[in-house]
């Protein structure tokens, strides 16, 4: 009974990656765009660093005026990002929780 139990809970775990994987991706430019999706929306962002501020390990970058948080060292402003994340909202202002990002100098 425990294997049975077990492979369906594998088989369920990978059904919901299977998922999560297949919802589509958003490519945003501005606020504008973003204020008009929905919460745990997956979009994508690439623009330059304009303002950053840092707690610790945690940061909060701002690019094409759209807020990101994320948990990422290192010192980001003035650099050319790309940055898949989530939509989610902080004191009813819409931003984007970071997932993966890449960065070049300019």
């Amino acid at each position: 009974m425990r294997r049975i139990a077990f492979i369906i809970a594998i088989f369920c775990i990978a059904l919901i990656i299977i998922l999560m994987h297949s919802l589509p991706i958003v490519s945003i430019s501005s606020v504008d765009e973003l204020d008009e999706l929905e919460l745990k929306t997956r979009v994508f962002i690439s623009g330059v660093v304009d303002g950053e501020r840092e707690f610790g390990e945690f940061r909060i970058l701002e690019v094409n005026g759209v807020t990101l948080t994320c948990e990422c060292p290192g010192k980001y402003l003035g650099k050319d990002i790309n940055v898949m994340g989530i939509v989610g909202e902080f004191n009813g202002k819409k931003q984007v929780n970071v997932l993966r990002m890449n960065y070049q100098n300019i």
